[in-house]
C-alpha cells in the first residue's frame, strides 16, 4: 500500500471483503480463512483516514520520476499474436514480464513514468529520465535510434532490456537496438511453456520467447 501511495494513490478499490471461495478478482480481502489479513487491512484503512486530506490533495512524486517504462504500440500490434486462441490484453509471457518489472520498481519505491515510442523520438522528453526499461519485444527502429542518441548524451543514462525492443515494426531484427547494445546478431528461441500471473484471466496459448544474443 505504501508503494501505491508513493505512486499517487487517491482512492482504494477493494472489490470485496468476502470468503476466498467467492472472490472473483485479485483486489479482494479474504474474510474466511485469513482473519489476520482482514484486521490488518481494516487497521491500515483507519490509519490512512487520519491523513486523508493530505493524500487527497497532495502531489505524489512532486520532483518527478527518473525512471521510465516503455509501452510499445508496435508490440501491441505484433507481440501476442503468435498463435493465440484468445487475446486478453497484454497477456502471455511478454505481458507477465512487464507487469512483474513494474511491480519490482514499485517495491523499490522508485517513481515510474510510462512513455511511448513517440517519446523516444523526442529528446526533450527523454531528457527527464536517467533510466528507460523495455520489456516489449517490438520497438520502432526510429524509437531505438532516439534511445541510442539519448544514451550517448550522458554516461549516467541507461537502457535496460531483457529481449525487449529487439524486433522492429516489421517484426525483423532491430538493427538500431543491436547497435545500442553492441550486439552482432540476435535470435529468438521458442518454448512451448507460457508464463502468466495467477488469476490473470483465461489461459492463452502462446509461445514464450527467450533472448539469445551473440556478439
Amino acid at each position: 500500500m505504501q508503494a501505491d501511495l508513493n505512486h499517487g494513490l487517491k482512492q482504494l478499490n477493494l472489490f470485496g471483503f468476502e470468503p476466498l471461495v467467492q472472490i472473483q478478482g485479485p483486489n479482494a480481502v479474504d474474510t474466511w480463512d485469513d482473519m489476520d489479513m482482514y484486521l490488518t487491512v481494516r487497521k491500515s484503512l483507519s490509519e490512512l483516514g487520519t491523513m486523508e486530506d493530505i493524500i487527497l490533495h497532495g502531489t505524489a512524486q512532486a520532483f518527478g520520476a527518473e525512471v521510465a517504462l516503455l509501452m510499445s504500440e508496435t508490440s501491441d500490434i505484433w507481440a501476442d499474436y503468435a498463435n493465440p486462441t484468445e487475446l486478453i490484453g497484454r497477456t502471455g509471457t511478454a505481458g507477465t514480464a512487464q507487469r512483474a518489472l513494474y511491480i519490482v520498481l514499485r517495491h523499490l519505491q522508485q517513481p515510474v513514468d510510462v512513455i511511448i515510442e513517440e517519446d523516444c523520438e523526442d529528446p526533450s522528453v527523454l531528457a527527464n529520465y536517467s533510466s528507460v526499461f523495455i520489456s516489449d519485444p517490438n520497438l520502432k527502429e526510429s524509437a531505438a535510434q532516439g534511445l541510442g542518441s539519448w544514451v550517448e548524451g550522458s554516461p549516467k543514462r541507461t537502457v535496460w532490456a531483457s529481449a525487449g525492443g529487439m524486433l522492429d515494426e516489421l517484426n525483423a531484427t532491430n538493427a538500431a537496438m543491436l547497435e545500442l547494445f553492441g550486439l552482432a546478431s540476435y535470435s529468438l528461441k521458442n518454448h512451448t511453456n507460457m508464463v502468466q500471473f495467477v488469476k490473470q484471466g483465461k489461459i492463452v496459448i502462446l509461445s514464450r520467447f527467450a533472448c539469445c544474443p551473440s556478439r
